[in-house]
């Protein structure tokens, strides 16, 4: 078994309430959360309008799974969610 986890910190620059943020950020959760391999969790800055972070585990039999599974979700943030981001860190369990 392989499990990694990919942390993915934005900053969002016109939010001013949490549930202006939660809404642009909602797609992370409505997409990925649904895959049977993939945990999602908003995991810091749960309190603050402009900044979030997300991690997504992602556990899997080979790691080629694994290496698809986090391209996708990186392709899906970079063109798909409407924030910047600040940095993408990949950890190995």
């Amino acid at each position: 078994m392989f499990i990694e986890l990919l942390t993915v910190e934005f900053y969002l620059e016109g939010c001013s309430s949490l549930k202006q943020k939660r809404s642009a950020l909602s797609g992370l959760k409505d997409r990925f959360g649904k895959i049977h391999h993939v945990a999602v969790v908003e995991s810091g800055f749960q309190d603050v309008h402009k900044r979030s972070e997300w991690s997504f585990t992602v556990c899997a039999l080979n790691q080629k799974i694994i290496d698809k599974t986090i391209s996708q979700i990186e392709q899906f943030v970079r063109l798909d969610i409407d924030a910047e981001v600040i940095r993408f860190f990949r950890e190995r369990m």
